[in-house]
C-alpha cells in the first residue's frame, strides 16, 4: 500500500502556530538584548572620548 508523502494542512497549521508562539515570545527578549548591547556600545564609546 503506498503511503501519501508530505504534510498535511492541519500539521502545518499547527507548526505554523508553534513557531508564531515561540517568535512571539523570544523577539522582545531579543530586541532588548540588541538594545542593550546598543547601549553599552555606546557607553564605551563615550568613555573612550572622555578619556
Amino acid at each position: 500500500m503506498l503511503r501519501p508523502k508530505g504534510f498535511s494542512i492541519v500539521e502545518l497549521m499547527v507548526v505554523m502556530l508553534i513557531l508564531a508562539v515561540l517568535l512571539g515570545v523570544g523577539a522582545p527578549a531579543f530586541l532588548e538584548t540588541v538594545r542593550n548591547n546598543r547601549m553599552i556600545t555606546e557607553l564605551y564609546a563615550l568613555r573612550a572620548t572622555l578619556a
